[in-house]
C-alpha cells in the first residue's frame, strides 16, 4: 500500500508540473501574440502616408442636412469653377476660369439671376456689371487697356442712358443719351483744359465752348457741317 501511495503522489506531482508548464506556455504565447499585434499595428501606422494629391473632376461639400453648399467642378466646355449655395441649395456665388483662360466672378440673387458680374475681357479690359433683380445690367464700370475708364448707366432695355468717362488723354467727359441714342448731351473738358458743351441730334447740333482767351464760342451744325459760328 505504501508503495502504491508513493507512486500516486509522484504521478500527482508530475501532473501538477505539467499543468504549471502549460500555464507558463499559455502566458508566454499570449504575450508573444500581443507584442506581435502591437508591432504590426505600429508598423502599419508608421508606414501609412497621407495622400499628397487628391484628383477628381468634381468635389461636393454638403451641410448636415445633406444640402449641397459648395461645388468645385470642371465643366464640359473646359471651364473650372467653384460654386457656393445657401441653406436652400440656391447658388449665390461662383468664381471660375473660362475656357479662354479669363477669370470670372458672379454673385446671384435669391432667384438665381446674376446681380453682380466681375470679369476680365479678352482685350485686356476689366469690367464690373451690376444688374436688377431680373438679371438685366443697369450699371457698369470698365477700365480699358488704353488707360481710359468709364462708368455707364443702362435702361431696362439695356440701352445706354449715360456715361462718365476718363478719356485716354486724361480729360473727363459726361454723355447723356435719349432713347435709341437719337439725342445726346455732352459736356467735358477739352485737352487744353477748356470746358465744352454739345447738344447733338440726328441731323443737327449746338456747341458752346470757352476759347483760350476766355471768350465764349458757339456753333450751329446741320448734317455734320457748321452753318453758323460766333465769334
Amino acid at each position: 500500500m505504501a508503495s502504491e501511495k508513493s507512486e500516486l503522489e509522484k504521478l500527482s506531482e508530475r501532473l501538477s508540473r505539467v499543468e504549471r508548464q502549460n500555464h507558463v506556455f499559455k502566458l508566454s504565447g499570449l504575450f508573444f501574440l500581443t507584442g506581435l499585434a502591437v508591432f504590426l499595428l505600429t508598423g502599419q501606422t508608421s508606414t501609412s502616408k497621407i495622400p499628397a494629391v487628391i484628383e477628381a473632376q468634381e468635389f461636393v461639400l454638403r451641410g448636415t442636412n445633406g444640402t449641397r453648399r459648395a461645388l468645385l467642378a470642371l465643366a464640359s466646355d473646359g471651364s473650372a469653377a467653384i460654386h457656393f449655395y445657401d441653406n436652400d441649395g440656391t447658388r449665390r456665388a461662383a468664381f471660375g476660369v473660362l475656357p479662354d483662360g479669363l477669370p470670372d466672378l458672379h454673385l446671384y440673387g435669391k432667384d438665381g439671376a446674376t446681380r453682380v458680374l466681375l470679369r476680365v475681357m479678352p482685350n485686356g479690359a476689366a469690367g464690373l456689371g451690376v444688374a436688377d433683380p431680373e438679371g438685366t445690367t443697369r450699371a457698369g464700370v470698365t477700365a480699358l487697356p488704353g488707360g481710359s475708364a468709364m462708368f455707364a448707366l443702362y435702361s431696362k432695355d439695356t440701352e445706354p442712358q449715360g456715361a462718365l468717362a476718363s478719356l485716354p488723354n486724361g480729360t473727363p467727359q459726361l454723355n447723356l443719351y435719349a432713347k435709341d441714342r437719337k439725342y445726346t448731351a455732352q459736356i467735358g473738358i477739352m485737352p487744353d483744359g477748356l470746358p465744352s458743351l454739345h447738344l447733338l441730334g440726328k441731323d443737327a447740333g449746338v456747341g458752346l465752348d470757352i476759347l483760350p482767351d476766355g471768350s465764349p464760342s458757339s456753333i450751329l451744325m446741320r448734317n455734320g457741317k457748321v452753318i453758323w459760328k460766333a465769334p
